[in-house]
């Protein structure tokens, strides 16, 4: 094994690392809550949501599509919590990069707190997913994505097809 082989930059920082070891590196940001969030928190419940995005990274089997991670993904978050459901879901060009993306919603068992997420997933090198999630209350997360240069859902001529749980309509995630 040669150095060069093994070098990587981890948060700024070179290390030698084997070129067999597989990287399931998160990186997790926590935004600051909404203001009317904030102004809206009462004594009696002080519990917040803290928006957040975490990307994670996934080892893919030969011939998945990111569509089937979710599928798999979805499955396993109703196993473990019946609230779990997607609302919408599509595709989007992201930066460049075709991306699937669904909106979902669940109901923390621990708090009773209702948790949205918008996740994305996109094929990344070599053999990788790479997935997006942006956690919040519905106005924290659209104000992550467009932090993260996403626009709101629109309904633009030619636009791509977008499941949602009332039914199918014609939408596209743009970017800014």
């Amino acid at each position: 094994m040669s150095t060069e082989d093994s070098l990587r930059v981890v948060h700024g920082v070179r290390m030698l690392v084997p070129p067999d070891w597989e990287d399931s590196s998160l990186y997790r940001f926590n935004a600051p809550p909404l203001e009317s969030e904030v102004s809206d928190a009462s004594k009696d419940s002080p519990l917040r949501l803290q928006p957040n995005v975490l990307i994670s990274r996934h080892e893919r089997n030969p011939g998945d599509a990111p569509d089937r991670f979710l599928e798999q993904t979805n499955a396993d978050a109703k196993k473990q919590n019946a609230s779990f459901e997607v609302v919408r879901s599509g595709t989007v060009v992201y930066l460049d990069q075709v991306a699937s993306w669904q909106d979902t919603r669940f109901t923390d068992p621990r708090t009773s707190t209702v948790v949205f997420q918008r996740l994305l997933i996109m094929p990344s090198w070599p053999r990788h997913l790479t997935l997006v999630t942006l956690t919040g209350t519905p106005p924290a997360v659209e104000r992550l994505s467009a932090d993260m240069g996403l626009a709101h859902l629109t309904d633009p001529p030619g636009g791509s097809r977008v499941k949602t749980s009332e039914g199918v309509v014609a939408a596209k995630l743009v970017s800014k």
